[in-house]
């Protein structure tokens, strides 16, 4: 009976929901901040092996949080009604 969650968490957690098809909706803040050396993914699992199999955002918006950059879109056919 579960209709929504929202899942924050690492690249693993997010690479799981997203090779198992669970997501409908996505929320992608951008911070104007570089780590740079060896760091790790922000999204994990199985991933595209070219830009053809990317997942593509649709009705995608984007908002100015200064100094961040918010990027959100739909996944699939699902939209909210």
């Amino acid at each position: 009976g579960v209709m929504s969650i929202w899942a924050e968490g690492g690249a693993s957690v997010l690479g799981s929901l997203l090779d198992g098809g669970h997501v409908d909706e996505v929320w992608a803040f951008i911070a104007p901040v570089i780590i740079g050396g060896g760091g790790l993914a922000a999204v994990g699992g199985s991933g595209a092996q070219s830009m053809s199999d990317a997942l593509r955002l649709r009705a995608s918006e984007v908002e100015i949080f200064a100094p961040d950059v918010l990027v959100r879109g739909y996944t699939g056919n699902w939209e909210p009604r």
